[in-house]
């Protein structure tokens, strides 16, 4: 079991330095590759996050588009793979009402952050780009992190195609 363990997690790490490398390039100009659709999507992102309460974290922060809409309440930590979409993201913290965290960290292990701990995990687009067969340990990750009671939020995400993972985790997901 230990073993299999290993081999899942060295098959995490390598999808994800695949991730890190591609977003090492794209991340200069990932909002502009992305206009198009954030017209729309800019629209939908106070309905996303705007009732988000308590202790949240956004998985996949990206350039950090959500920020500015979550209440003022909120206690957002925002995790990112890639150090470049972070350092987006950190220029963006000036518009956001609430108190914000951001870390370089990877959803599949989410080393730093305490079992129990949030009211909320919420991620946009992550697993779009986020390998088949490493989406159920982020999966895995966001049951450990949540408290007792706690909910996942997702939006645009292939991950819960199976009902299996709906029934699962209790996940509200917006487009599957």
């Amino acid at each position: 079991m230990k073993d299999e363990i290993q081999k899942v997690n060295m098959r995490s790490n390598e999808k994800n330095l695949f991730l890190q490398s591609k977003y090492k390039i794209t991340a200069s100009f990932y909002d502009l590759l992305d206009y198009p659709w954030e017209r729309t999507y800019k629209k939908w992102r106070p309905k996303l996050v705007g009732d988000l309460t308590g202790k949240v974290l956004e998985a996949g922060v990206g350039t950090g588009r959500n920020l500015e809409y979550y209440h003022k309440d909120v206690e957002l930590t925002g995790i990112e793979l890639s150090q470049q979409m972070l350092a987006k993201a950190e220029k963006t913290i000036a518009k956001a009402k609430c108190k914000v965290r951001l870390l370089k960290e990877d959803a599949t292990v989410m080393k730093s952050i305490d079992s129990d701990y949030f009211d909320w995990v919420f991620s946009t687009f992550m697993c779009c780009v986020m390998p088949d067969e490493i989406q159920e340990l982020a999966i895995e990750q966001f049951s450990r992190v949540l408290k007792k009671g706690g909910a996942v939020s997702t939006f645009g995400n292939r991950i819960f195609k199976k009902q299996k993972h709906k029934k699962k985790t209790g996940i509200i997901c917006a487009i599957c």
